[in-house]
């Protein structure tokens, strides 16, 4: 009789392929048409009955519960394993299919090792993993150590190179509106009693450097780095945010805080203090020098069961500066439902920049940021009341009036508009943000140019609808002041109204007002030919140095309009010294700028007048007469005569 024994402590399988699927809390072998079975072997562990876990010490019992299945999970598994004499088991180069049946998504990971080892001496288990992800390779070690004298066991686990995209697969999806590439490198030590209670807990994680992007309109954060360090205390039911670091460029600081759980057990309602002092506030856009705050706090309630976080007091607080906020942020629907109110203290404009949260308004704080010079906030509040299904959808819905509402009033504000066109200053008005619709209601201001200061009597800044992709912008502002001065603003790209008809601002002399109108895509990129504008200015007693066409002009009471394509003048002015009724128009636009037949002057000549413009014919006309004048295509120009009002002499 022949009898044979195998003993297999090791295995090892190169170049395998697996094909996973994970549903629900499940993971098992199989594809898309698999049917889940339960596995044979030991048993799993059975979930911890609520009783055990709302009793559990600590004060966090899911976690508590959690960390329970997961030690004693593995504790049979590995038993088997020592009974068995089973050394190690290891992939080289093995490819991973992930199904995730949820969400519909499968991902593969080529070039996967793993490797397990049991030490039967101490009980003692290693396991080490590697494979690609979106940041590259990554790497992973679970490690669980028995202590031969007390019985107690720590299991620890230790990663690096991993990115939140490799958690979470939809942020590493361009088409997302949610996107980052930051590293995470972490660890985390479990020391369980003999009776398998845990008697400590501790977790560092370090991010390093890399992009948040959000947005439709691709936002970006750049995170330099950042290290959070958590203690679990458990005989006083703390989890402890001990001092962690943060660092986005110039903007850094120290945060520390705790989450306890308050009411009772079964409630799962959990309170968190978090606070930084000293905080450092520099956004990289903000072109403004670093500012202190000298706390920046948030305290609240967390409510698992209701699925609401409420924030009962938000504050930033600077030397000449204050914000503070209150508000929750439901999860109970398809995305999150935000209600919240804010207060703003007075403060400077550039305390406003330095506080503003790249998240909040993003579209706002970015024309904030690229156009505001200095200025002053006298008193602002927020109000939002936005439902489930709103945020974060993909979509851009057009929000209610009462969805949200801001409120700013603003003093010696000092900004830019379009262009290079001069900016205002000592500006004093109204920011208003009524759902979708913002509107800048400016009372007063002034535009200082080289020449003098033009008042600015009145002036709107609007964005009818920021639902709409792109959103529209609206620029409206009325001006006062001497023709040079108004001249210089009109003259500024890509208006360039003077220097079409080579005209210079110092040629002109007198005063006026004037109505400027802009529209424009509030996008990046914009050309030219994105921006529709035009300019009204009515004139008094206005003068050219230089001949305008050709003529000298001066006592001109006109309005003169100027759009991209065409400049139309209309009102009375002296024309080579006669006074003239003026209806006048030409082309400036490139695409008609050669079309001279479009140019003509409609003037009501007397007898001096008509003897400067070579139209004598004293023989046989007295008196006023009509007169259009336009220039011919071959050159020169060609007069029409109306002569109802004329007396004429035809001698015999």
């Amino acid at each position: 009789l022949l009898t044979f024994r195998v003993e297999v402590k090791q295995v090892e399988l190169t170049n395998p392929e697996f094909s996973l699927v994970r549903d629900g809390g499940a993971l098992y072998l199989g594809n898309a048409n698999t049917e889940h079975a339960t596995p044979s072997g030991p048993a799993a562990p059975a979930p911890l009955p609520d009783a055990e876990v709302d009793s559990a010490d600590g004060g966090f019992p899911d976690l508590l519960a959690g960390l329970y299945i997961l030690d004693r999970g593995i504790e049979p598994q590995l038993q088997m394993a020592i009974d068995r004499g089973f050394e190690s088991f290891a992939v080289v180069s093995g490819t991973v299919t992930l199904l995730d049946r949820e969400a519909g998504q499968e991902r593969r990971f080529p070039g996967t090792d793993l490797n397990v080892t049991v030490d039967k001496t101490t009980s003692a288990l290693t396991a080490t993993f590697a494979t690609s992800g979106y940041g590259g390779r990554w790497t992973a070690q679970i490690d669980r150590e028995v202590d031969a004298n007390s019985g107690s066991h720590v299991l620890s686990a230790l990663f690096s190179q991993l990115t939140i995209a490799d958690i979470f697969p939809s942020l590493g999806d361009d088409d997302h509106l949610l996107n980052a590439d930051i590293p995470l490198y972490g660890r985390a030590s479990i020391r369980f009693a003999k009776d398998g209670s845990v008697e400590d807990a501790t977790a560092r994680l370090d991010l390093g450097a890399g992009t948040i992007t959000f947005g439709e309109d691709r936002e970006t954060v750049l995170l330099d780095e950042a290290t959070m360090r958590l203690h679990w205390d458990i005989p006083n039911k703390t989890l402890v945010l001990e001092p962690s670091t943060f660092y986005f460029g110039e903007t850094r600081g120290i945060v520390s805080g705790k989450v306890y759980p308050t009411g009772d057990p079964a409630d799962r309602r959990y309170a968190f203090e978090f606070e930084s002092p000293g905080a450092i506030l520099a956004p990289r856009d903000s072109g403004e020098p670093p500012m202190v705050a000298q706390r920046i706090a948030a305290s609240g309630v967390l409510d698992l069961k209701a699925k609401v976080l409420n924030v009962e007091n938000a504050v930033i607080l600077a030397d000449d500066a204050a914000v503070a906020a209150a508000g929750s942020i439901g999860f109970d629907g398809p995305t999150p439902s935000v209600a919240m109110a804010a207060t703003f203290s007075p403060m400077s404009a550039r305390a406003v920049k330095q506080m503003w949260i790249p998240l909040i308004a993003p579209g706002a704080r970015r024309w904030v940021m690229q156009h505001v010079i200095s200025g002053r906030l006298a008193s602002g509040r927020f109000e939002a009341a936005i439902p489930a299904g709103v945020l974060w959808t993909g979509k851009r819905p057009r929000l209610p009036d009462d969805a949200m509402r801001l409120n700013l009033r603003i003093e010696n504000a000092q900004f830019s508009t379009f262009g290079k066109l001069p900016p205002i200053s000592n500006a004093s008005g109204n920011v208003v943000v009524s759902g979708s619709t913002v509107g800048i209601d400016l009372e007063k201001g002034e535009i200082k140019v080289p020449s003098g200061t033009v008042s600015v009597d009145n002036g709107v800044f609007a964005v009818p609808n920021t639902a709409k992709r792109p959103a529209d912008g609206l620029i409206e502002l009325q001006l006062s002041g001497d023709a040079e001065a108004l001249g210089e603003i009109a003259n500024s790209d890509p208006i360039d109204a003077l220097d079409r008809r080579k005209l210079a601002p110092a040629d002109l002399s007198g005063t006026g007002n004037a109505n400027i109108s802009i529209r424009l895509p509030l996008r990046d990129g914009i050309t030219d030919a994105d921006v529709d504008w035009k300019v009204v200015v009515n004139t008094h007693d206005v003068a050219s140095k230089k001949p305008v066409e050709g003529r000298a002009v001066s006592n001109a009471n006109v309005a003169l309009t100027v759009t991209p394509d065409e400049v139309a003048v209309y009102g009375k002015a002296k024309i080579d010294g006669a006074v003239a009724d003026v209806s006048m128009s030409f082309p400036i636009g490139t695409a008609t700028a050669g079309n001279a037949s479009d140019r003509h002057v409609r003037l009501v000549l007397d007898d001096a007048a008509r003897k400067r413009f070579g139209i004598g014919l004293d023989d046989v006309l007295s008196g006023t007469i009509s007169a259009l004048v336009s220039d011919n295509t071959t050159g020169g120009q060609h007069y029409d005569l109306d002569l109802k009002r004329a007396r004429r002499s035809l001698p015999g």
